[in-house]
């Protein structure tokens, strides 16, 4: 079985729900339960939002995520003055047009076809400029700030009605159907894979776009696992990252672990993968007990010397 195939299969219910991503945000505005502008503020705060297909991998092309958003996607009346105008003006007729859709099936919620009214009445920037939020951002920097949303007392990045929803609609959406190189089961399968691996702010993934096609839950259940695990086990030295894990998916840095994978983002776009199997996992064990992880660049050499001659077996 193919280690992204093992880690789908660890997929948990208190994992992050498939169809959606962490990042940060950093404006919240809020409406009234009939869609009048309440307020706006300012906070950088960690928060789960819905994703499609297309912009769960996006760097930097225009597939806008389904609520939250960049101010300069979510504003129709958004403007900076600058060059970046028609890539935001050209991203919020994508953003409200794919709002629109979703709206219009039985998949929405009362507060999300509110939100779309809203936005639909492209005014949020000017009621968003008589607030102080705009001031906490430099020049050219407001558009980029990624903005959620509180409509009446509902906060839609909590809301689980609306999770289960955004996940049910986007399985009844015509997807591409391939054998998957992975479980060659017949299915929807994706070839733009999810970013953020070794956290929100991380860019490079573990599968490019060019690759074979895999299915498409499979790879959203496999990247969320790998997260997880990379947040509460990985060990981070320059710019590789060692996680291991058991038989039955728990993060394993002492005993018990069955396979470690090794990351090394060899750039900005991408990472390159090792895998050891339970063989080497007495000595990697043996390294995670020596080496928490963290330190100057001379510790990372130090400790990549070390690892080696451990998986050599000349320690």
């Amino acid at each position: 079985m193919h280690w992204l195939e093992q880690l789908s299969e660890f997929y948990r219910a208190d994992d992050l729900p498939l169809f959606h991503d962490m990042v940060h945000t950093e404006i919240e505005v809020s409406l009234s339960a009939d869609g009048y502008f309440i307020g706006a503020r300012y906070e950088q705060l960690l928060t789960v939002i819905p994703v499609t297909e297309q912009s769960v991998g996006r760097t930097c092309g225009l597939f806008p995520h389904p609520i939250c958003d960049m101010l300069g996607f979510v504003a129709a009346d958004f403007h900076e003055d600058t060059a970046a105008d028609i890539r935001y003006s050209q991203g919020n007729e994508l953003y409200l047009r794919q709002l629109c859709e979703w709206c219009a099936t039985d998949y929405a919620t009362e507060e999300l076809r509110t939100l779309y009214r809203y936005l639909s009445e492209e005014k949020l920037f000017n009621e968003l400029m008589a607030t102080d939020v705009p001031s906490r951002f430099g020049a050219g920097k407001l558009g980029k700030a990624m903005v959620r949303f509180v409509v009446g007392d509902v906060r839609l990045w909590e809301d689980k009605s609306l999770q289960a929803r955004h996940i049910a609609y986007m399985r009844s959406l015509g997807s591409e159907k391939d054998v998957c190189c992975l479980s060659g089961e017949h299915t929807a399968v994706i070839r733009q894979h999810p970013r953020h691996i070794t956290g929100v702010t991380g860019v490079a993934k573990l599968i490019s776009s060019a690759m074979l096609p895999i299915g498409r839950e499979l790879s959203f259940r496999a990247h969320v696992v790998l997260r997880r695990l990379i947040e509460r086990h990985g060990i981070h030295i320059g710019s590789k990252v060692f996680i291991a894990w058991d038989e039955e998916g728990r993060g394993a840095q002492m005993q018990g672990a069955v396979t470690v994978l090794v990351l090394h983002e060899v750039c900005r776009g991408s990472f390159a993968v090792s895998l050891f199997g339970s063989t080497d996992a007495e000595r990697y064990a043996r390294f995670a007990e020596e080496y928490p992880g963290g330190g100057d660049s001379e510790d990372a050499l130090c400790a990549l010397h070390r690892l080696n001659r451990l998986m050599r077996g000349l320690d």
